[in-house]
This record gives C-alpha cells, sequence and structure tokens, in this order.
C-alpha cells in the first residue's frame, strides 16, 4: 500500500477536502523542492499534512479569533485614528481555483474592485486574511504551510484598484482605508503570526523579492518596499540560503 493510500485509509485525507490534501501530498512529496525532502519519513508528512488541515479545515474561526485592535500597527510617526476598527474588519478569503474560474468567497457584503469593477482578486494562495474598510476589500495577506512546516507569507498587496467610484488608485487606496495611518502591510503579518503562535508552528517566513513569483513582471524596488523591507521593519532575519526572511516564536511578538 502506497503512503498515499495509507493516509487515505487512515481518515487523514477524508472529507470535502479530499483531492485538496492529496494535491498537497504530492507537493510535499517532491524531490528536490527543499533540503529536506528526501528524508521526510512518514511521520513527517503526516505532520505537514495535519499543520495544513488545521489551517485549511478551520481558516474561518482562526480569522474571526484575531483582535484587530490589539494587533493593528500605525506607520512610523503617525497615529492610529479613533475607533478605527470599527470600520476595519480582518476577513477570511479562499481561492476557488478551477479549470474554469479563478475566484474568491469571502463573507458576504464586502465590495471588490481588483482589475475590474466588482472584480475578486487573485490570490498567490489557498488563503488569505483580507482587510477591508467600510466592507470594501483593500488588502490581501495570503499564506500557506511551507515545505519545512512553517507558515510562509506570500502576497501583502492592495486589491481595491478598480474602484469605479474614484479617478485614480491613490483615490481607490484611501477609499478602501489604506492610507489612514495604518501600516496595513505589517497588520497583516501581525495577524498571521498570531494565527501562525496559535498554531505553535515553528516560525513565519516572509517570502522575498528574489523569490517573488512576479519579479519579472512588477518592478523589484516596489517588491523589495513590499516585502523585504516589511519583514526588515518587523524583525525578520534574511537567511542568504533560501533568500527569504524569518522568525521564530521567540521572536514573536503577539
Amino acid at each position: 500500500m502506497t503512503q498515499q493510500k495509507q493516509l487515505a485509509s487512515s481518515g487523514a485525507l477524508n472529507g470535502p477536502q479530499e483531492q485538496h490534501y492529496y494535491d498537497l501530498y504530492g507537493m510535499l512529496r517532491l524531490p528536490n523542492r527543499s533540503p529536506t525532502s528526501e528524508s521526510d519519513t512518514f511521520d513527517d508528512i503526516d505532520s505537514k499534512l495535519d499543520k495544513h488541515r488545521r489551517l485549511y479545515d478551520f481558516f474561518e474561526e482562526k480569522v474571526a479569533a484575531l483582535d484587530l485592535a490589539s494587533l493593528a500597527v500605525a506607520h512610523s510617526s503617525q497615529y492610529l485614528p479613533d475607533q478605527f476598527d470599527k470600520n476595519h474588519r480582518l476577513v477570511p478569503v479562499r481561492k476557488v481555483d478551477s479549470a474554469a474560474i479563478i475566484d474568491c468567497t469571502m463573507p458576504a457584503g464586502i465590495e471588490t474592485n481588483y482589475e475590474r469593477a466588482s472584480g475578486s482578486p487573485f490570490l498567490d494562495t489557498k488563503l488569505a486574511i483580507g482587510l477591508t474598510y467600510n466592507n470594501i476589500l483593500g488588502a490581501v495577506g495570503g499564506a500557506s504551510i511551507g515545505l519545512t512546516g512553517s507558515l510562509v507569507i506570500k502576497q501583502l498587496q492592495g486589491v481595491n484598484t478598480a474602484d469605479p467610484t474614484v479617478k485614480s488608485g491613490y483615490q481607490g487606496a484611501v477609499r478602501a482605508g489604506l492610507m489612514s495611518g495604518l501600516a496595513w502591510r505589517e497588520t497583516l503579518v501581525r495577524a498571521w503570526e498570531h494565527i501562525a503562535y496559535r498554531m505553535q508552528l515553528p516560525e513565519v517566513q516572509i517570502q522575498s523579492a528574489a523569490n517573488n513569483s512576479y519579479r519579472t513582471r512588477v518592478p523589484l524596488k516596489r517588491l523589495i518596499q513590499s516585502y523585504d523591507a516589511v519583514a526588515s521593519r518587523m524583525g525578520y532575519t534574511h537567511n542568504p540560503k533560501t533568500q527569504d526572511f524569518h522568525k521564530t516564536f521567540a521572536g514573536y511578538d503577539v
């Protein structure tokens, strides 16, 4: 019996997300994907799949438990507006990815304007934390469980880019609450750190500009400002081997 069949027969891959976990199993077993991939044991893979399952199956509950007021980060030399958390909200966003459509699901009543009016944002991961302002989705922070069992943040992006009520991208960012003094990228990172801490994951990583899949289409300076600079400000350590930024539990401030 193959390890994949063993996982299925044990119940590790049963349920509505069965195909999702088969896909994860295949990813975790691909050779040369990480320095430890070839030495992974059955228990190693089972542990990684369990982390995926705990994050993927209970994501809405994990985001609902986040306290934005305690997680929010203000821009340097700025202050958060009074009762900002009455208008801002963190919401769970899931990627719907099939042969026919790439879309997202999120709580009802949220306005999205990515690339076109009412357009759904494109997620680089299966799951993202969305930041809304007056029920307008302004930004997303996407992350997943990496090959080493750590949480890897891969996307920190403003997404109110085609707001039909404004005349510029800057005005779209203002209407989405991204220019109110809130350091929204850092806030989304802290939200993911909190989830990782609650899940007892070994560390959080932020993918660097050098490893970003959009580095050939987005100016490198912009990617560095959006990821590398954010990671540095938040106390992450650059790993020259992976080129990504890492923070262990000892460095958490949650």
